[in-house]
């Protein structure tokens, strides 16, 4: 008699086997969410993180060039991140130590309402001493400068962790430009609706950033106006006007882009410039030429524009980065290109010229008409 041993696997053990997969599955997919929640919420309290830094980085920037009265609460809605947050800043009255400023962010988290707050206090003194701190010396030295890093970086851009910070030339403007903050240029311009999405900034997303066909760099400056004629009392309201950049090199593959935001007393200014592409003649990578107040009357019966500039290094030239009448082959981007406003009838006010640094250089020069 023959025997039959069974071979194969019956429907009870198929359905076992079946039962631990499909349980090892549900396990995983359960971790998988819930990293994917914690990496959520992780996102947004950075988010919200930067978000309150750069509301106590407006408050800052308002008390520095509009004083007390620029200091105002203020209540936004921000969707960034995948969430919505609402934004509030408070502003207490000054006490010994100076203005009380609270930013405070809120949102929707997976299982409750979350919330961050970051203090700070603006000196009781006068807002100019913070602005020097702020604006520092320009003698053309690369070192750190606060959060921003390079010294060519305007303070007011939003630093977006790594060599990234993001600068956005007007509130409402549609695009802004991402700076690399080890070398000041601009590597990516970005378009954005309502409230960037700093994470994705953080990345140069493609979606919202275009490299740069050639490097780039910025001109910065403001604009203050002053009815005597003084370059130690310039706190009169600047009328509206732009800024332009007419380049003396070629070739360059785009023309500069300027932009002016009004802040209190004081405009500022922000010129994006594409270095020129080199030819066999000329393999340099630089621009020339000289910025403009425009939009304004200027001569009889208007103003005076006067560019604020001197000699710091005693090397006897105005060199590109103490603001010449033209810019000559400049490869680094540039701050404190100054002007002043005059009435015409007025001459521009010598004032004295810092050695070294720009935190007392009053010393102005006329440069239109």
């Amino acid at each position: 008699m023959k025997t039959h041993i069974a071979r194969g696997t019956s429907l009870v053990e198929a359905l076992v086997a079946l039962l631990v997969m499909a349980g090892g599955l549900l396990a995983a997919l359960a971790l998988q969410a819930q990293l994917r929640a914690h990496a959520d919420e992780a996102r947004h309290r950075l988010v919200a993180l930067q978000l309150a830094q750069q509301s106590l980085e407006d408050a800052r920037d308002a008390w520095a060039h509009g004083g007390a009265a620029a200091l105002v609460a203020q209540e936004q809605a921000v969707d960034a991140g995948g969430a919505s947050f609402a934004v509030s800043r408070a502003v207490r009255a000054p006490d010994a130590t100076g203005w009380q400023v609270s930013a405070q962010v809120a949102w929707a988290g997976r299982e409750r309402d979350e919330q961050l707050s970051l203090h700070t206090v603006l000196g009781a003194g006068d807002p100019t001493l913070w602005m020097a701190l702020v604006e520092g010396p320009a003698d053309g030295v690369t070192r750190l400068d606060g959060a921003t890093g390079h010294p060519g970086v305007p303070p007011s851009s939003t630093p977006l962790g790594g060599p990234r910070a993001w600068l956005r030339p007007h509130p409402h403007s549609p695009w802004g430009w991402l700076i690399d903050t080890r070398s000041a240029r601009i590597s990516h311009t970005c378009t954005v609706n309502g409230a960037p999405d700093l994470t994705l900034l953080a990345q140069a997303d493609a979606g919202l950033c275009t490299p740069q066909a050639q490097p780039s760099v910025l001109v910065s400056g403001h604009v203050r106006h002053s009815l005597a004629g003084s370059a130690d009392e310039a706190h009169d309201p600047v009328p509206e006007l732009g800024v332009q950049l007419r380049l003396t090199s070629e070739p360059h593959l785009s023309p500069p882009v300027c932009a002016a935001q009004a802040l209190g007393s004081v405009t500022h200014y922000y010129c994006a410039v594409l270095l020129r592409s080199p030819t066999p003649q000329d393999p340099g990578a630089y621009w020339s030429g000289r910025t403009e107040l425009i939009g304004l009357p200027v001569g009889d019966g208007g103003f005076r524009v006067c560019r604020r500039s001197g000699d710091r290094n005693g090397n006897r030239t105005i060199d590109n980065d103490e603001h010449p009448a033209s810019y000559v082959r400049v490869t680094q981007s540039l701050r404190h290109q100054h002007f002043l406003l005059v009435p015409h009838a007025l001459p521009c006010p010598a004032g004295v010229v810092g050695q070294g640094d720009t935190l007392r250089d009053t010393a102005t020069v006329q440069h239109q008409p």
